[in-house]
């Protein structure tokens, strides 16, 4: 009986505003709204951009902010006036539940289901480039596809010969990037034994 009353108790909805969310939070709550996605995949996301909000500001120095990394100029034709809030986990909670939901659906168009490694092209390189990364023959050179520009200024993913040998480096550095985000355990997980 007490099992479930905990149980009750702790699957209640996420922390309301005025506790701060934590980046857990947002890739739960994201998930929630995404069925294509779990909170794994979010994760994997935030991991790439920000380290799980580790880096507010561009590691290198660029305009994008927050735990997602947006650039200014996306946030604000997502959500106009979200440009002034970009390091706030509310905006950038919303800003990626919006992006990933327009994605999908263009991602869905063209090739049919949505993989995270497609979404996360499509965040990292914007939807056009993203669409011609992604649905690029993987013996393709990749500068036939990405700019010089876009090649130099990220090396670790796009530092290849060709486009399927990036296309797998995005995927390993996805999976590395979401496996340093520890979620709590499930309730329902430490539960199993005691009912």
């Amino acid at each position: 009986m007490a099992s479930n009353k905990l149980l009750a108790l702790l699957k209640r909805k996420p922390r309301d505003n005025y506790v701060e969310k934590t980046p857990e939070d947002v890739y739960t709550n994201i998930a929630e709204q995404q069925p294509d996605y779990t909170k794994e995949d979010i994760a994997k996301i935030g991991g790439m951009e920000s380290e799980h909000g580790k880096y507010l500001e561009n590691m290198a120095g660029g305009s994008p902010q927050g735990l997602f990394q947006f650039m200014p100029r996306t946030a604000e034709a997502i959500r106009p006036g979200s440009r002034d809030s970009l390091k706030d986990i509310n905006t950038q909670e919303e800003l990626m539940n919006t992006y990933l939901t327009r994605n999908t659906n263009r991602i869905k168009g063209v090739q049919g289901e949505s993989s995270i490694e497609d979404a996360y092209a499509y965040h990292n390189l914007g939807p056009a480039t993203g669409k011609k990364f992604m649905t690029a023959s993987d013996d393709a050179p990749l500068s036939s596809v990405l700019s010089a520009n876009v090649i130099k200024s990220n090396p670790t993913l796009y530092g290849y010969k060709t486009v399927g040998e990036a296309k797998a480096a995005m995927k390993k550095l996805l999976q590395e990037n979401g496996d340093t985000f520890n979620f709590q355990p499930d309730i329902q997980d430490l539960l199993k034994g005691e009912q």
